[in-house]
This record gives C-alpha cells, structure tokens and sequence, in this order.
C-alpha cells in the first residue's frame, strides 16, 4: 500500500513539474544588484524533490528596470529577464552535496559583469569539460526504486531569448521541463514545454532539441527521431529499456535549442537518468 501510494506521488509530482517556476524566485536568499543603470537580484537554493534534489537558480528584475539582458555562465542560459518574466532554472541531483561557487553573471546591453555566488553541487561539472556520468549512484538509484517503484531526476526551466540579437519583436519566451522516469525496468524520457513568440511575426517559429555530449548522444540514437519544439504548448518522449534491471547510471551535461537555421539559441544544463554501461 505505501509502496503503491509513494509511486503514485511520484507520478504526481512529475505531472505537476512545470509549475515550479511560479515560485522560484522566493526572495529569502536573492542578493540586489544595482548599478545606477539597471536593478536585479540573483539567487539560488536547494530543494528536496521527488527523490532527489533540485538546484535552482533565479534572476529577476527590480523596479524601475523593465528588462535586463542576462548570462549566468555555466549557471543559467543566455536569456532577457522582464517584469513578471524572471530568467529560472534548476537541475536534479542524486544526492546533496554542495559546495558554494562563483560564476561569472553577464548583464545589461553593455555586457556590465559581477561575479555572483551560487550553491553548486560538487558534481556538477566545468561546461568546458566532457559530461559528468556517474555510476556511483547506482545502489541510492536501485534502494529507491525498491523503496517507491521508481526514481525521477528533473531538470526546469523558464527563461525568455531572442532570434535575432537586434530585432526585439524576435523575442521567443521558453519554459521546458526535462525528466527522466526509471521504473526499474523502462526508462521514459519527457520533455514538456511551452514555446511562444509575443510577435505574429515570430509566431510559428520551431526549435529543435539538440543533446550534446558523447552520454547524450546516446539519447539520439535511442529516440530515433529529431525533437521538434513547436508553438504552443508540447510534450516529446520516447522509452528505453533497462540494460539491467533497477540499475541506471546518473548523468549531468547539456542540451541545445537550436534554431531553424542552425544556430544555438540556448544551451539548458540538464541531469538525467541513462541505461548502467557495463
């Protein structure tokens, strides 16, 4: 009964994903930034989620600033913050075990820069070095399955961008949830997002879901499909099967959304789950 009641919260919490951001930006810990020009905060903290812990991090504008062009290195995406509209984003950890890290924060339309604290996990890994793949994790992973009849590693986002660096009606805004289900025999990848362009001119605008790095790769050759983001609001998934059961390994890199003409509008550090390697 408890067992069936723990998987059934589970599938809950992963259905109701998304919503997060409606909170992220709590304010206990945002520290202000001012510099006679433009006024914002940035933050960041750790929360219990499912079975595991999500590292988020917020940027939001302060009156009388509208908007601020914001690059969080490492951290957060290349994004324009406006009122109502904070830059938020987080990723799933296995385990909590940070540490406190800074990160150089781009802002404004003179690239103005500070260098802003974080709670990072000790895990998580330079975005100059390769993935970070984990199998460490493989028993904590293989216990919670047991214990709830699955394991589930998010990764959030919601963040506004633009096209085109000179054309403000090219602003696209992107919120994005990528989650990975394991069960302990199928592995469900989902991407949940809303995608949608304030311009008509922009309107039927598509990105496509690139995954970097030779661990995501793998994620290519399992879906078998190009992921298209669409207008509106979507959902891509696709499954794979375990390489042995209850046993997966934990991985921490990025994915790329990337525009109808190539290029790499927005780069999402994201953790999820992968069939154990042997």
């Amino acid at each position: 009964m408890i067992k069936a009641f723990l998987s059934s919260l589970l599938l809950l919490l992963l259905a109701c994903a998304p919503s997060l951001a409606d909170d992220w930006c709590i304010g206990k810990d945002a520290v202000p930034a001012d510099d006679g020009t433009y006024r914002f905060s940035y933050q960041s903290w750790i929360r219990a989620r499912a079975n595991a812990f999500m590292y988020g991090r917020c940027i939001e504008v302060l009156d009388p600033t509208e908007k601020l062009r914001n690059h969080w290195e490492g951290v957060l995406p290349e994004a324009i913050a406006r009122k109502g509209r904070p830059t938020v984003g987080g990723q799933g950890f296995v385990d909590k075990v940070n540490e406190n890290r800074t990160a150089t924060l781009h802002y404004g339309n003179s690239d103005s820069k500070i260098d802003a604290a974080y709670f990072a996990h000790k895990g998580e890994p330079s975005r100059a070095a390769s993935e970070a793949k984990d199998p460490s994790f493989r028993k904590t992973i293989e216990d919670a399955i047991k214990e709830t009849g699955g394991f589930l590693l998010e990764s959030i986002y919601s963040f506004s961008t633009q096209l085109v660096a000179s054309d403000d009606e090219s602003t696209l805004d992107i919120d994005a949830s990528f989650s990975s289900k394991f069960d302990g025999t199928t592995f469900n990848y989902v991407l949940d997002y809303t995608l949608n362009a304030p311009s008509p001119k922009y309107a039927e605008t598509t990105l496509t879901v690139r995954f970097d790095g030779e661990a995501l790769d793998q994620l290519n050759r399992i879906s078998e499909k190009r992921w298209i983001m669409a207008p509106g609001k979507g959902q891509l998934s696709f499954t794979a099967a375990a390489t042995a059961a209850n046993q997966a390994d934990f991985v921490d890199y990025d994915i790329s959304l990337v525009d109808q003409d190539g290029r790499s509008i927005a780069t999402l550090p994201i953790s999820y789950l992968l069939p154990a390697a042997n």
